[in-house]
């Protein structure tokens, strides 16, 4: 039963860190910035997103050792440490006030968010139903 939790919170981080990439990537597509502006962004969202996945991943092994953690709080542990490599690296929240289409910065944020309520949402319907059944 731990390692059906274990795993599937692991392949979970993993899902958000290959959906938090392949959003943003699809976001910058339609802001028809050029490449020049915004080139090395999805990289940039690949390392954090890579970073964020393996701290969180060493952070919940840790944890869950000693203490059975929720979905909802291994979730947060996820986010939250995605916002410190974020801060780490240089992030600027003075950009977040413009609220254009093309203010990449906000949506470096929005879309983590999104992400979480609806990755959320599934573990509350799907997940923790299925974790129970095994």
């Amino acid at each position: 039963m731990k390692f059906y939790r274990t795993a599937t919170t692991i392949i979970i981080y993993l899902l958000i860190a290959v959906l938090n990439i392949l959003i943003f990537g699809e976001y910058l597509k339609t802001t028809k910035l050029s490449g020049g502006e915004v080139g090395m962004m999805p990289i940039a969202i690949m390392i954090t997103s890579g970073i964020a996945f393996l701290l969180s991943t060493i952070t919940f092994l840790i944890i869950n050792t000693k203490k059975k953690i929720s979905f909802t709080s291994s979730l947060f542990i996820y986010h939250i440490i995605y916002l410190g490599v974020l801060i780490s690296s240089g992030f600027d929240f003075k950009n977040l006030v413009n609220l254009k289409y093309t203010n990449f910065d906000l949506f470096i944020i929005l879309i983590p968010l999104s992400i979480w309520a609806i990755v959320s949402l599934v573990c509350a319907l799907w997940v923790s139903k299925w974790l129970e059944n095994n």
